[in-house]
């Protein structure tokens, strides 16, 4: 085994034919991404930067495994560990969601909201000759309106993002993309 310490944060370990037998491994397995590869290579590289005393802490290795025609080359480079990300969610969209026990009321609902000039997305289910689902995904600061108006005409229904999937999955959808325009006067 030749080791090569190229620089503070690069190592270079040859294993060579007789290295392999020795240790009884099989060269096409260090190149494959296994369990029993991963910790033949973990402990390789553990051993190897034992003999040269580095411990690094809170360190990142990458380790590479590359066969030559002498065996088998491990390239290991110690890095930084990455810092952490933390991503905050902004909902910038909000869902209303109302419940109609007739067509012609939903009809009625749907023009006096197509009156209003807001952008939004909505669609239309069927409630299995219940009623009908009228889901409206619009930018957060008009939310309030357009529950206001399904409140003058229906029942407007809390909605979060589990219950639009429940409604994708349970009911049938009728009109997909702008079922308010759909029934535009």
């Amino acid at each position: 085994m030749l080791v090569d310490n190229i620089s503070d944060t690069r190592i270079i370990i040859t294993l060579e034919d007789d290295d392999l037998r020795a240790m009884l491994l099989d060269p096409k397995e260090l190149i494959h991404n296994s369990r029993t590869s991963s910790a033949v290579l973990t402990e390789i590289v553990a051993l190897t930067m034992k003999k040269l005393g580095l411990r690094p802490k809170r360190k990142c290795l990458s380790v590479e495994s590359v066969l030559s025609d002498k065996g088998c080359i491990i390239s290991v480079t110690i890095g930084d560990s990455p810092p952490k990300k933390r991503y905050r969610v902004k909902r910038c969209t909000d869902y209303v969601l109302g419940y109609f026990r007739n067509a012609s009321v939903l009809i009625d609902a749907a023009q006096r909201l197509h009156t209003l000039s807001f952008p939004c997305k909505s669609m239309l289910y069927s409630a299995d000759g219940e009623g009908y689902y009228l889901l409206i995904k619009t930018l957060h600061r008009y939310g309030s309106t357009y529950k206001y108006i399904i409140n003058e005409y229906g029942k407007s229904v809390p909605c979060s993002d589990l219950t639009v999937v429940r409604l994708n999955e349970m009911y049938d959808c009728l009109y997909n993309g702008n079922a308010v325009s759909k029934f535009a006067p």
